[in-house]
């Protein structure tokens, strides 16, 4: 019975790992899914892997930037 335990806690570590590098790589908060990954590790991780990366702040501020050029431009 203890064996089980010891692996389900490794499984349950894996996945918090996971999750972190995977929020990072997908520009999502980390800290929020940690806490997801705290209560439902591998449910986290499977959402996680299925959610579409979100902008950076780089690319929204291009995009921003964009937008302001059109908009003058449009006004001219």
């Amino acid at each position: 019975m203890m064996i089980i335990g010891i692996v389900s806690f490794i499984i349950w570590i894996v996945c918090l790992i996971a999750n972190i590098k995977l929020a990072t790589k997908k520009n999502r908060s980390v800290a929020a899914w940690v806490i997801l990954s705290i209560f439902f590790s591998w449910i986290a991780l499977i959402v996680l892997a299925i959610l579409k990366p979100l902008p950076s702040k780089e690319e929204v501020e291009q995009l921003k930037r964009e937008v302001d050029s059109l908009k003058a431009n449009q006004n001219q």
